[in-house]
């Protein structure tokens, strides 16, 4: 997380003049960690939240810290340490859009709202995660076996990217598992694509990058953008977006990276294209 969301005090600091106190309390300096930590406002919030955080309790850690900290605690992306993180960034992602509504609509501050839609939020997000992750694993062996792969390959990567015309709101997912059916990583990002080519195309960067990081060599990726599979197979000249692609999947095989993009079916990674679809509605950012 990075202190540049517009909250009172950082406009301020950048020589807007608006005034600095917290929109939520009253009491003090709007800035990013008291918005989300430190304001009765938001402790209340977490104290009320299913994870039952004592944010009064911190010792002047920022956000920042404190969000870095609770990664690396939950780096292992077991179960229950996704549905922690998921409910985790939801709380604050409630807390912000809160904020905006008391700043933009004169809405009156409501903490029993705010709690009611993250309790709403997550039950959503982890009905979408467990049915997907179900699919996947039942689905992973008959899906692969319809596909003619050919090579060595480590991974298989799902792409898919949705793009919502009234929000002006892109989003991609994507899941690479192993050639055992195991899940590896998998990424969920709303974004400012103005297409489904260009939601794919940020979904194979981030993915290769992460496969690469991860020591993976040979990564087979499928995905339902044919505009985009014939540009990587050089069957049709890219434009000046699909030239940045291009440009970065050449630097990723110079330092060793195989990988092959291939057209399929949406039936193939339905689910994945579900969760792309999901992050439309609402802000998502998942890795």
């Amino acid at each position: 997380m990075h202190d540049s969301i517009p909250t009172f005090l950082n406009l301020c600091n950048r020589g807007i003049y608006v005034h600095s106190t917290c929109p939520l309390c009253n009491s003090e300096d709007e800035s990013f960690t008291h918005l989300f930590l430190y304001c009765p406002f938001a402790r209340a919030i977490w104290h009320g939240s299913s994870l039952g955080i004592h944010t009064s309790e911190l010792n002047n850690v920022s956000v920042q810290g404190w969000v870095g900290s609770l990664l690396i605690r939950h780096k292992r992306m077991d179960q229950e340490s996704m549905k922690y993180l998921q409910t985790l960034f939801i709380v604050l992602w409630s807390i912000w859009n809160h904020r905006n509504l008391v700043v933009h609509e004169d809405k009156q501050p409501n903490p029993i709202e705010v709690l009611l839609t993250a309790q709403n939020l997550s039950c959503w997000y982890h009905g979408i995660f467990n049915e997907a992750d179900s699919l996947g694993t039942q689905r992973h062996q008959q899906n692969t076996d319809q596909i003619p792969i050919g090579g060595q390959w480590q991974l298989i990567v799902k792409l898919a990217g949705a793009k919502r015309k009234r929000a002006k709101r892109g989003a991609y997912a994507y899941e690479a598992r192993n050639l055992q059916g195991e899940v590896v990583f998998f990424g969920i990002r709303s974004c400012a694509a103005g297409s489904l080519a260009g939601a794919v195309q940020e979904a194979i960067v981030k993915a290769a990058v992460k496969a690469k990081n991860l020591g993976y060599q040979q990564i087979l990726m499928l995905s339902n953008c044919k505009k985009l599979v014939q540009v990587v197979d050089k069957k049709r000249a890219p434009d000046w977006k699909e030239r940045t692609l291009m440009a970065d999947m050449s630097s990723l095989q110079q330092m060793g990276l195989d990988c092959r993009l291939i057209f399929v079916s949406k039936v193939i990674h339905n689910y994945v294209w579900s969760l792309a679809v999901l992050a439309t509605k609402e802000p998502t950012y998942y890795y």
